[in-house]
């Protein structure tokens, strides 16, 4: 059976959004202080780029996760989810459906974002968590739709690129499903794991 893949447009609107957020920390980088200064931004960002026809919904702290995923990896800190794949409980009930604890069910492409605001001297575990998380997921063998990952990590101070390169090579797995791009106040980037290297030209920033 043929997976139905992450839509093109869900990416180019992310891409889109990371260069709105990093557009407006160049010019005020007080705007964002924290990880959750972030996580509004990008989604007013996303938020602000749905259409009427869009087929995505832009939503926080969604749990999506496989048996064989640790229980502590189940939250994502930003997801786009087909919007006519979600189920709220009341519709499962109507059907004759049990209900789930967190209120919804959605059955369908997901694109994740884990998302990351570095301080210079800070702890390096989380970041190597989320992506020892995203290293973590696999498809069920039955899968029908894809997920997707992109990884956001920003900083007021130049990022160390040794030291998210560590990182980064946690993710043995899953790394045609994930989409890195780290920023301070002077460069964007995306990072190529094909060439080991990150790159801004492909940005057209």
């Amino acid at each position: 059976m043929a997976i139905l893949e992450v839509p093109a447009d869900w990416l180019e609107v992310s891409e889109l959004s990371i260069k709105g957020v990093w557009q407006r920390f160049k010019t005020n980088p007080k705007d964002i202080l924290t990880e959750s200064d972030l996580k509004c931004w990008l989604f007013g960002e996303l938020a602000s780029k749905k259409t009427e026809g869009s087929s995505f919904a832009v939503h926080t702290e969604v749990t999506h996760y496989s048996l064989e995923e640790k229980k502590e990896y189940r939250f994502r800190d930003l997801s786009l989810l087909t919007s006519k794949s979600i189920e709220l409980n009341e519709e499962l009930y109507n059907r004759g459906t049990d209900g789930l604890s967190k209120g919804f069910r959605h059955i369908g492409c997901a694109l994740h974002f884990e998302l990351k605001f570095l301080r210079q001297n800070g702890d390096d575990s989380k970041l190597y968590a989320d992506f020892e998380k995203i290293d973590a997921y696999r498809a069920k063998p039955a899968a029908e739709f894809e997920r997707k990952f992109i990884a956001l990590i920003g900083s007021h101070e130049d990022i160390d690129n040794v030291r998210l390169k560590r990182a980064l090579n946690e993710v043995k797995r899953n790394r045609e499903l994930l989409a890195v791009y780290s920023f301070d106040t002077s460069k964007l980037e995306k990072w190529n794991y094909q060439n080991s290297e990150w790159v801004s030209n492909d940005l057209n920033i």
